[in-house]
Formats: structure tokens, sequence, C-alpha cells
């Protein structure tokens, strides 16, 4: 019996229920979960009713339009009750009742949406358009429709395991001021104490993985069941969306991953891991369905060739896979043509606009200087002349260096003829400055040949006595002498930073170059536009102050020091410096010489497009000066100066998503610097040619195997021809068995009564004579000798 013909009409009455003591003035812990339970009965007997009889039997989909509707019906509940859990997850505690679905977040302020949630009207929208779209079109193209809507059920189990990771890492948090849902357990602090919100955390992921197992069990079937036959390109097509769909379901577990790996103030150590272990179990389970799926797929098209041909068409998981590295790799070669190989991102040598550093790198021209861009990583400077002085720029960076890559390729850049330029922009240049000194003191064993380590304040740089427009864009007139600083009197800088503890902490190793005005400049960290010395501090961390303060020497009167804090205000702020770590030393083997200096600024902005052209200041003069002291004395013709653009997010939303530039360099960086770095790596450069030859090996087939090949194709297709011969007779037998174990003797029966039906109507033909004489007449006809005469009476017997 089809249930749902009761628990539609029950749902409809629970939820009109629910709404009518609602309006007479119910209290909410009364008629809200009436309205919710009467909900939830209203889908369940809709997708019931909808989906009528069996549509489902051994893994094959027998009505895809029952199976369709029941998905569409299905898709709409779980969409609307999907529980969006991005890395941000503070925008939760402003929302309607703490709760991230569709329909609470567009309930909420406005602000709050515009801030934290302002993607999801469009996705509202967008689904319910895709969703009436997919609903009268479920009758002319199921099998897709069944697929897409299965792909969104599943895409929100994965958004609800994510959540329930969330929760998990809720319960555990040491400081559980403002997390949503946590009110009640503010002050536990032991696993006794979280035992009610760690059973409701774990009863989430644990359901939802139940939940989402089952769903991608169904993803599969319905990509099996995908009709296949055809042209090469529609087989294609169904693998990449194969592959987009099933990368796209993992995506909040990754998330949840990462927001898991992320929180370190736990009540209980390593208990992040626990969510970390059901979120793997999830994706682990997706990429298996995949490569399952995809092997189905492409046993079904091996077996069923184009119509008309007896040829064969195979295609699988590793082809679709060459084909997207086909596509990323030769997306560089086509996307000019999109975004005419413009570049909108501050700081950026080919961005013309205010914010861009085209101009700098135009007079580096104009001065004879070979200039180069890098997309991808900066060990790719490795591979220049060697014989030339390498001038790497890093201007303003905001994206993370992989120290598995940036380390090894700066332990020998250093022995080399390689000097660097870093200006801080509020970013990642600390982590690359901390890299170069682990780099450099492994390299030299020498904390005076070293990169000097180099912290950054996070605050803006304010100078109420020498400013341009206000005291966020300092005048720099402060300057020592120097080969950069010759003949410069005023730099302007805009939202600068200052060097840690300023010319106080000349003993890590740097010379200071430029520094504000003294006693009226400081580094703001709380905004409010005044020195707060309780506010305007860095808490320096206490195990490189300790490690400091056990040496001795100046070094341990500076740990001393640092132990305290570092004020940031009271002093002359330090903006540039500079370090000499070799000139014309001897090479490690004795055969040369090499030179190398460092030169770092703590604003980006100051070679910005707008401030070099300002009258009156030396932004651009200094800059160009600070290229030719680090070529070290070499001419331009002998000095190449390349500019790190791969580590610097665009600002622009301009062919951009969030954070994640879209451009024709932006996707060549994205594949070469895998390539580079895995190329260039010492160690995996010993592996990668081998690995490189054995993929073409197995890709490229031997000419001396075509025969073989050929008849193998041949012996298959023959097999496959007499399969499918026979392929209803042996699914119809599979179904009845099927019906069997299931105890469903009726509808068994009524199949087997169909089918001996369909055999008599086909037998007798548009004979009017329907009789038992006729009937048996035509079978002996049909039959002849092959039946015996026993056979014939116990046909005539069951008749």
């Amino acid at each position: 019996m089809n249930y749902g013909i009761i628990l539609f009409p029950l749902g409809l009455l629970m939820t009109a229920a629910g709404i009518g003591v609602g309006a007479a003035g119910a209290p909410p812990e009364f008629f809200v979960p009436i309205l919710i339970l009467g909900i939830l009965i209203f889908f369940i007997g809709f997708a019931r009713l909808v989906q009528g009889k069996e549509r489902k039997i051994l893994g094959k989909i027998i009505r895809p339009k029952a199976a369709a509707r029941s998905s569409i019906v299905w898709a709409l509940l779980f969409f609307n009750i999907t529980p969006f859990i991005l890395l941000k997850t503070e925008g939760i505690k402003y929302i309607f009742n703490n709760l991230p679905f569709p329909i609470t977040i567009l309930m909420s302020e406005k602000n709050v949406v515009q801030q934290y949630y302002s993607w999801v009207p469009a996705v509202f929208v967008a689904f319910h358009v895709i969703w009436l779209v997919s609903f009268f079109l479920s009758g002319k193209i199921p099998k897709i429709i069944n697929i897409f809507m299965n792909f969104i059920i599943t895409l929100s189990f994965s958004f609800w395991m994510s959540f329930g990771g969330q929760f998990l890492l809720w319960t555990f948090a040491a400081d559980k001021t403002d997390l949503p849902f946590m009110d009640p357990w503010q002050s536990a602090t032991t696993i006794g104490e979280l035992v009610t919100p760690l059973i409701i955390g774990g009863v989430i992921i644990i359901l939802s993985l139940v939940l989402l197992l089952r769903m991608i069990r169904n993803l599969q079937i319905s990509f099996s069941n995908l009709n296949t036959k055809g042209k090469g390109g529609k087989m294609i097509l169904s693998y990449i969306f194969l592959i987009l769909f099933y990368i796209i379901a993992i995506f909040p577990l990754v998330l949840g991953i990462y927001n898991a790996i992320q929180s370190i103030s736990l009540i209980v150590q390593y208990t992040n891991y626990i969510s970390i272990v059901f979120l793997a179990i999830g994706i682990f389970s997706v990429i298996t369905n995949l490569i399952n799926t995809s092997k189905d797929m492409g046993k079904k098209i091996a077996t069923t060739g184009t119509e008309g041909t007896g040829s064969k068409v195979s295609f699988g998981i590793m082809t679709a896979v060459y084909i997207l590295v086909f596509i990323l790799t030769w997306a560089p070669i086509f996307m000019p043509i999109v975004d005419s190989g413009q570049n909108s991102k501050s700081n950026s040598i080919y961005n013309p606009d205010w914010n861009g550093w085209s101009t700098f790198r135009t007079g580096l021209e104009n001065l004879g200087y070979e200039v180069h861009p890098i997309q991808s990583s900066i060990s790719t400077v490795s591979q220049l002349d060697p014989t030339k002085q390498v001038i790497l720029v890093v201007g303003g960076p905001n994206v993370f260096y992989n120290p598995a890559s940036e380390i090894p390729f700066l332990l020998t850049a250093f022995q080399t003829n390689f000097s660097i330029m870093i200006c801080d922009d509020h970013g990642t240049a600390e982590t690359l400055l901390t890299e170069a000194f682990i780099a450099s003191m492994a390299a030299t064993k020498d904390p005076s040949k070293a990169t000097p380590l180099t912290f950054f304040p996070k605050g803006v740089l304010l100078d109420n006595d020498s400013f341009w427009t206000n005291p966020e864009f300092p005048v720099i007139q402060d300057f020592a002498p120097h080969d950069i600083t010759s003949g410069i009197s005023k730099v302007v800088l805009d939202h600068a930073t200052g060097f840690l503890g300023g010319e106080f902490l000349s003993g890590f190793g740097w010379n200071f170059l430029g520094q504000t005005s003294g006693h009226y400049s400081f580094i703001d960290i709380n905004g409010d536009n005044k020195y707060d010395q309780d506010q305007d501090f860095y808490p320096f961390p206490a195990a490189i102050a300790n490690l400091l303060a056990g040496q001795s020497g100046t070094l341990g009167l500076m740990g001393t020091f640092l132990q305290q804090g570092i004020p940031l205000g009271g002093y002359a702020q330090a903006v540039f410096s500079s370090k000499e770590i070799a000139y014309h030393a001897r090479t490690a083997n004795g055969n040369g010489t090499f030179s190398s200096r460092i030169f770092v600024a703590t604003d980006a902005s100051w070679l910005d497009n707008q401030m070099v052209s300002l009258p009156g200041f030396d932004n651009l003069k200094m800059g160009l000066q600070a290229i030719d002291w680090l070529a070290c004395d070499r001419s331009p013709s002998e000095t190449i100066v390349v500019f790190d653009e791969a580590h610097i997010a665009p600002d622009s939303p301009k062919w951009n998503v969030g954070r994640t530039q879209i451009s024709s360099a932006a996707s060549f960086g994205a594949v070469q610097s895998y390539l580079n770095w895995m190329s260039t790596n010492p160690i995996l450069a010993l592996v990668y040619p081998i690995f490189a030859l054995q993929t073409f090996r197995k890709w490229i087939p031997k000419e001396g195997s075509k025969k073989k090949l050929q008849l193998q194709d041949l012996e298959a297709y023959e097999r496959d021809r007499m399969r499918l011969k026979f392929r209803t007779s042996s699914f119809f037998a599979k179904k009845i068995n099927w019906y069997r174990q299931k105890r469903r003797y009726r509808k068994a029966i009524l199949e087997l009564f169909r089918r001996v039906e369909r055999k008599v109507n086909r037998l007798l033909g548009e004979s009017g004579d329907r009789s038992l004489s006729a009937l048996m007449r035509a079978l002996r006809q049909e039959h002849g000798q092959y039946y015996s005469e026993d056979v014939y009476k116990r046909i005539e017997k069951f008749f």
C-alpha cells in the first residue's frame, strides 16, 4: 500500500493545525513542534505519493518519471533546511534563531545578510527557479532531473555533516562566548557537563553520514542508469558532470575539516579530530562511489556501440581526467580573448590603475632591466640565468606561502646571485621573511649572514607630525645615509605598518634606512586613531621571547625586553631597512663568487601608480635606487627583476570569485606552480620524470598491440551482442527472484501473468479466435517438434 495516501493529508492537517494554534496566540513551544512535524510528514507523504509504485529494482530505475518526481519533492525540502556552514561561522549568532537555513537567513536583518551571507539570496532564487523548471521538465528528461535533484540532496547532507562537525567544535571550545546554541553550557568545562551537546552533535554528524551514504548510492544509481548511447561528446559531458558533481558534493566536508584543523582553543586536546574522522569517512565514501560510478558507466559504454555501427567507444575516468587537465593547460592560451590579459590586482605590474605598479615596471624597463612576472611558485626563479643577478620583488603579498616549496628554494637562493625586495601590506610578507630566516640560518649557520627575523604589527601606522592629507599617509623625511636613500628628501606612505620595535630591534641585524617623526607616530591597533599604551602594543610570542632571554649578551637583554610586550608608540617607527647577506663571497665549491642583499619596506602602496606620480615626493626614485642597490653593482643588462604576482589576491570582483583570481595568467600559474614545484624540488625532481614517463607509456598504446586489441574488441563485441540479446529475459528472471526474496508474491504473480498475456497476444496476433484450441495451434506452428507432446499437454493443462 502507498502510505503517502495517509501521510499526505495527515501532514496537511497537522500543518494547518500548527498555523491555526499559533494564530490563536498559543506559545511557540506548543505550536512550533506541531508545525515542524506536520511539514515533515507532509513532504514524506507527498514524495511517497508522487513516487507511486516501486520505481527501482536491483539498482535499476524502472520508472524514471516517478523517481524524478520523488527527488524533486525531497530536494525542495532538504534545500530549505540546509545549514550553510562555510569558513566564517560568526555570522550564525546574528541570524534568526541561530539557524543558518536559507529561509532564516533571509528573515534576518538586512545588514547581517549583506555582511555574512550576501550570496544566499541569489542561491535561494536560483534554486527555486531551477526547481520550478525541473518540475515541468520531469516528464521530458526525467533521468537528468533525477541526477540533478539527487545531487542537491547529497550536497545538503554534506552541509549537515559539516554542521555536525562544527557543533562538536563549539561543544569543546574553551571560550563559548557568543557561540550559537551554547548558552546553556557557557561555564561547562568537563565532559560530564557537556554530555547533552555532545550527544546532539554526535547524532547530527552520524545521522547525516548515514543519509549521505544513502544519497551517494542513489546518485550512483542515477548516473549508472543514464543513457550514454550516441556520440562521444555526450559521453564526455556525462563524465565531466559526474566528476564536477562529486567534487562539489565533498566541498562542505573539506570546509568542515579545514574548520576543525584551525580550531585550537579546546577544553580537551585533539577533540577536533573526532569530527575530522567522520568527515574523512564521508569524503572517502564519495570518492569511492565516484570511482565505482565511472566504472559502471564505462562498462555500459563499452558494451553499447553507437547505434547503427559495430564499433564501441572506450571512455573512462582517466580519459575524463586527462581532458580536464588538457582544458586547464590550454586555458591561458584562450582566456586572453575574454579578459584581454588585464590584471586588476593591487600592486600588480600589469595594473595601469591607481593601485597598480605599472609605472614602476615601466621605469625599470626604461633603465634597461629585464622584467618578468611570476604566476606560480617563486621557486621558478632558480630556472633563470645563474650568471645574472636575480632580484625577486614581492609587493603586498596576501596569499599563503607554501613552506614545502619556498623553504627548499630559499635554502640555496641566498648562496647564489640572488636579492629580494619585500614590501609588506598587512599580508603574508612576515611569513615569507620567517621562512627566509629559517632557510638562511640553516644554510649559513651564522646569524650575521642570515636574513634577520622580522615582525610586522597588524595595525595602521599614524604620524600626527608629518603627513600628507591625514596621519594615515605619513611622510618619511628621516633617512639614514645609504645608496638607496641618496638624494631622497620625502617619501609618502599609504596605510602602512612598521617594523616591530623600530630601531630598538636593530640587534636582529637590520640596517634601518627610514623612520617616522618620533614621539608623534605610533601603530594604531584598535582603529581609534589615538595612542593607548594598554591597547596599542604587540604581545610577542612567549616561546621566542623566553628562548632569547636565555641567551647571553644583547640577545638576552632583548629577550627580557620582549617578555614584557612591545609598545607601538612613543618612538620613531622604522619603515625601510636593508641587509647585505653576502658581497662577492666565495661559493660553496670555491669556483666563483656570489652577492645577495635584501631590502624591506613596511608598505606596498608607496610604489602604486598614484603615489609615485605625486609631485614633491621621491617614491619612484627611491624604488629605482633600491633595485640598483640590490643589483650588487651589476648593470641593468646583467640583472633580471622578477615580480611575484602569484601571491597577491585580487581586490576587484571583475573576473574573480571572492579572493580567487580568474584570469589567463592565474589559470596558467595554478597549473604551472605544481609542475614547477615537482620539477624543482630536490627530492621530487628525481621521481617526477619517471612518473611522467610511466604515465605517458600507459596512455599511449603500443604499435605492436593494435592487432591484439582489435581481436579483443571483436571478441568482446560478440559477447556483448549475445548478452544484449538475452538482456530482457535475464533481467526479468532477476526481478522475479527479487520479488520472491522480498516476499512480494502478489507482484511476482502479476508480472508473470502480464508476461504470459503479452506472449499470448503476440502469438494470436489479429485473430479474433482466442480459444484454447486456437492458442495451441499457434504454439505448434511456432515451435513444432522442438517441444515434446508431454510439454504441449502441460501447457494446455496450464491454460
